[in-house]
């Protein structure tokens, strides 16, 4: 690569940047915005924004009972309906989540075992494809699960296949 006045001059602005953003660094480090109380802001924020939306729909689960009691309507249905699914979805999340952390835990321990001798090779390598393919279809469930909370479909899902 051929060195320009423009490809200097790049290079200077690429490293005036870079001490701009170290000093801003050292400034919200001691300013206490550190990526741990974001991060817990940020799910704080979350929990009260599902609790809001428990609230609502249960609230309207409540308003459609008692309207559904002199119009003859079923909506209130619908909106517990709703509820439960969101509830459902979001305990599936869970259970995937951990389930993907498990796998991720068996994958390293696979490859420390390999590491260290105390696994042949073809033993290893067997063992890290069924990991990647549970792996893979627990992604896919995951993305399943949260489209599902979008479009209001179910999926079902062979487990054997993994």
């Amino acid at each position: 690569m051929g060195t320009t006045i423009d490809s200097l001059q790049l290079l200077q602005q690429l490293q005036a940047t870079g001490q701009s953003s170290k000093k801003e660094k050292d400034s919200t480090a001691t300013e206490g915005a550190d990526y741990q109380s974001v991060l817990a802001k940020i799910e704080a924020e979350e929990k009260e924004w599902q609790q809001t939306l428990d609230n609502y729909d249960r609230a309207r689960a409540v308003l459609s009972m008692a309207d559904s009691f002199w119009a003859g309507k079923t909506e209130h249905q619908d909106y517990m309906l709703k509820y439960m699914q969101r509830q459902q979805q979001q305990e599936n999340q869970q259970s995937l989540n951990s389930l993907m952390t498990h796998l991720m835990t068996l994958q390293r321990a696979n490859f420390s075992a390999a590491r260290s001798g105390t696994l042949d090779a073809d033993s290893a390598f067997t063992i890290n494809q069924q990991i990647n393919k549970a792996l893979q279809g627990t992604f896919m469930l995951t993305v399943m699960n949260m489209n599902r909370g979008f479009s209001g479909l179910s999926a079902s899902v062979d487990f054997s296949k993994l």
